[in-house]
């Protein structure tokens, strides 16, 4: 299971389930060295793959935070507008 750390705010979710790489093998052409910051560990990788690549990817949006945000914005765009009236 691989979780995403950076995914929009409505959505609660975000993991991949599955990946299928049919019967071709990647080939890995170079690599660098591997370093690691705030945001995790990290390896840049230059990658061939001549096949087909299936992924599932799997989510849960909350649309009532993207209610509540919108209603948060009308809101403080009406007192803008009654401040400057």
């Amino acid at each position: 299971m691989l979780l995403c750390s950076q995914i929009p705010y409505f959505i609660e979710e975000l993991k991949i389930s599955d990946i299928d790489l049919g019967t071709e093998v990647p080939v890995v052409r170079r690599g660098a060295q591997p370093y690691i910051d705030e945001s995790g560990f990290w390896v840049d990788l230059d990658v061939t793959y001549t096949g087909k690549c299936k992924m599932t990817i799997e989510t849960k949006i909350n649309l009532l935070k993207l209610k509540e945000t919108s209603a948060t914005q009308a809101s403080s765009v009406k007192q803008d507008h009654e401040k400057y009236a």
